[in-house]
């Protein structure tokens, strides 16, 4: 399952503007959560809440528990029915919802209701904003920390953090460089290793070939964000009971200055992907690579069907030679709702999501979230597309090596709208990358502390 598409867009859609009304009013109901997710620590000390500390009610296959369950997509429901058959003493109704913007505001609705459902599938970057919020359940107080060894420690940390355990994850989005090998070798370049590398191609092929670029600059904070990931960068860090601010530190202005070199060179194209111009400029040639998550590859190959077979994926360049880092950009987990009645089946459902072998090979739109998911079949598979070779080797050792630190701050919907916004002036010339980070350090404060939240930069 996959919602990330919607993070592609650089003018924010109607319902993601709605981020910083919606933060508002939330903040105004934050109480105690606030000062839980003021800053986020390891400990787990969290109070149980009555529904969590409950055991679930004794069920039989003659008398199986109901919880419910929501997601977006299609594929959800075979998986669901696949286990209600394995399962005869739990039966999941499952929901499927409007895309994700839409999902979180029918989520948010019901648990102000007091009617939402037990298990809900969450991205990674919206899950500390629910926890902000109260509407989830510290799933450690149900076992779920035993599942910690089914992780890398970079994605874990992603559910774990504020005093608790919040979700389990489902998949992920690990990086690499799509490019046209086709074109590649017309042009004489050799696939870059390096992001020095990197620039030295742009730069050369844009001056012998005018109409060509290496790459296009995706206007969309979260594609910046998986890039300064990648150079250690930390935007939200827990320090004591406050956050701190990482937007305008060394490695997020390193990745700044740089990308700012070759949008000023006219070196690479600034533009939103998912547009018939660029689709057109993948399909004619125009743009001959793009760094970015797993899950492009069905998006390169929607738009860009004219090329098939001249593709191939490449291990995402590096800021020194012979590096292994790397960031992400996407993935879903569940969470389990703090009303729920029955939080050991709603916990037995996510972490099943997540392990099974069937469902992680039906579900592989999402690179597995599990360690042990990464021995799927599917995931070698030659895909036509890309020469028919399976890039899934390179996507593995992306996935183990993504740096662990990362945080996803409480109002990341906020950056996303608001950064989205003043990431436009980047586009036109009338800014600059820099600029750009510490404009969003200086809303994000603001924003922060504007609902009671400890934050500094």
């Amino acid at each position: 399952m996959k919602f990330e598409k919607k993070s592609m867009q650089s003018v924010p859609s109607s319902k993601q503007r709605q981020g910083t009304t919606r933060m508002v009013k939330v903040g105004a109901t934050l109480g105690a959560a606030a000062i839980v997710m003021s800053a986020c620590g390891s400990s787990k000390t969290a109070s149980p809440s009555s529904a969590s500390t409950q055991p679930s009610a004794k069920s039989t296959s003659s008398n199986p528990v109901t919880i419910n369950f929501w997601a977006p997509g299609v594929s959800e429901a075979s998986i669901i029915a696949l286990f209600n058959k394995t399962h005869p003493d739990i039966h999941v109704v499952y929901t499927a919802t409007p895309g994700a913007a839409a999902t979180y505001t029918k989520m948010e609705d019901a648990i102000k209701a007091g009617d939402p459902p037990d298990v809900g599938a969450i991205e990674y970057d919206e899950l500390p904003q629910f926890v902000r919020t109260g509407g989830i359940m510290n799933i450690a107080q149900v076992g779920a920390n035993s599942y910690e060894k089914d992780f890398n420690p970079s994605i874990w940390g992603q559910v774990d953090f504020g005093g608790g355990t919040w979700a389990i994850p489902r998949n992920t989005a690990p990086v690499a460089l799509l490019y046209n090998a086709k074109l590649f070798t017309q042009y004489g370049l050799a696939v870059p290793t390096t992001w020095a590398q990197f620039a030295s191609e742009a730069q050369s092929v844009h001056a012998a070939h005018p109409s060509v670029y290496m790459t296009s600059f995706n206007t969309s904070p979260s594609w910046f964000s998986m890039l300064a990931w990648q150079a250690g960068a930390v935007w939200f860090q827990p320090d004591g009971n406050q956050w701190k601010l990482g937007f305008t530190s060394p490695a997020s202005e390193k990745v700044a200055n740089y990308w700012q070199s070759l949008i000023s060179g006219h070196d690479v194209i600034v533009e939103s992907p998912y547009t018939p111009q660029h689709a057109q400029q993948l399909n004619n040639g125009t743009i001959l690579s793009y760094p970015g998550p797993q899950w492009l590859e069905n998006s390169i190959e929607s738009q860009a069907s004219a090329t098939s077979g001249d593709w191939k994926i490449a291990p995402f360049p590096q800021w020194t030679a012979g590096g292994h880092a790397y960031g992400q950009w996407g993935g879903t987990t569940d969470a389990v709702f703090k009303d729920t009645k029955h939080p050991h089946a709603a916990l037995t459902l996510a972490t099943w999501l997540s392990t099974n072998p069937q469902v992680v090979s039906q579900l592989i739109g999402g690179y597995p979230a599990a360690t042990s998911g990464q021995t799927t079949p599917a995931l070698s598979k030659p895909l036509p597309f890309f020469s028919n070779e399976s890039g899934y080797s390179i996507f593995r050792t992306a996935q183990n090596d993504t740096l662990a630190g990362w945080n996803f701050g409480p109002d990341w919907g906020v950056m996303k709208t608001e950064g989205g916004n003043d990431f436009d002036t980047v586009a036109n010339g009338s800014s600059t990358l820099p600029q750009w980070l510490s404009s969003v350090q200086s809303q994000q404060l603001s924003a922060l502390q504007s609902v009671g939240i400890k934050a500094i930069g």
